[in-house]
């Protein structure tokens, strides 16, 4: 996350609802594999000072954590202004 976050210009900004949706519709099949399912709500429009990569690593780290290591059930996302959670 270091490297990425140095590499890219400073005023490069991540759409957090944008990829959170895109990676929870990626990872959909996977978890369904494991009877799980994901939800994705995002309460506000919002970006990050950083790389899309960066920010793409970070949630999808954060997702497969969860398809890996939960139980059968519903995997939920929430992005608003102050943070991105996952239960």
């Amino acid at each position: 996350m270091l490297w990425l976050g140095e590499s890219a210009p400073a005023d490069e900004r991540a759409d957090i609802g944008a990829i959170a949706r895109t990676l929870a519709d990626e990872f959909a099949p996977l978890a369904a594999q494991r009877r799980q399912a994901i939800a994705c709500t995002v309460l506000a429009d919002l970006s990050w000072p950083m790389p899309g990569a960066a920010a793409e690593a970070l949630l999808s780290n954060l997702l497969l954590n969860a398809i890996q290591h939960g139980s059968p059930g519903t995997i939920e996302t929430t992005v608003n202004a102050d943070a991105v959670v996952v239960t």
